[in-house]
């Protein structure tokens, strides 16, 4: 009969089993797991959508509330590109109806809303704090690619300068700053189009 070194074993609770609580804590570590990424999938389906994305931008700019009839306004106005004042009945009203039957409770499901439906307010919740980090995305993304064409600008003027001056032509130097206006303004242009 062997012995064991009894000092060096974890205590065991009387009637558990060492593997049973050794699986216990691996199911409790996996559904850890799916527990966040549930959520990261809850963000990502609430932001995929662009409508969703207008909803929490506009809470965000108005203090966290809203009425149904405000939000499905501006949302109406920005996807038609016209002022509030300047949309029919027809724009307001189907904006309003997927506002009101998918996407709010949608929102409300998962936490990052409060939609009252009777009362036609809609309260955002701290829970959406989490979504701040990519809703912001596509502000940076524009800077991220002007500096980038600006970058490219400047450093291949620099080397492209470096070699004509070298060769020392009047052609070359006139070459080199049509070639830095012709960067800076796709750069321009870049960012005129995505906005």
């Amino acid at each position: 009969m062997s012995t064991q070194n009894l000092s060096s074993a974890e205590p065991v609770e009387p009637g558990s089993d060492p593997a049973t609580t050794e699986q216990s804590d691996d199911q409790a570590a996996t559904e850890s797991t799916e527990q966040e990424r549930l959520s990261l999938d809850i963000v990502f389906e609430i932001l995929r959508n662009e409508r969703r994305r207008l909803v929490l931008h506009y809470l965000r700019d108005n203090d966290g509330e809203a009425t149904l009839g405000q939000l499905a306004e501006h949302i109406a106005a920005l996807e038609n590109d016209i002022t509030v004042t300047a949309l029919n009945a027809q724009q307001r009203k189907r904006v309003y109806v997927g506002l009101y039957q998918c996407h709010l409770p949608k929102m409300d499901d998962a936490g990052v809303i409060d939609f009252n439906q009777s009362r036609g307010t809609i309260d955002l919740c701290e829970s959406a704090d989490r979504l701040e980090t990519y809703l912001d995305t596509e502000d940076d993304e524009a800077r991220i690619t002007d500096r980038h064409y600006l970058s490219l600008a400047g450093g291949s003027a620099l080397v492209y300068t470096a070699a004509l001056l070298a060769a020392g032509t009047l052609a070359a130097t006139v070459a080199t700053f049509l070639v830095i206006g012709a960067f800076v303004a796709l750069a321009g242009a870049d960012r005129h189009y995505s906005e």
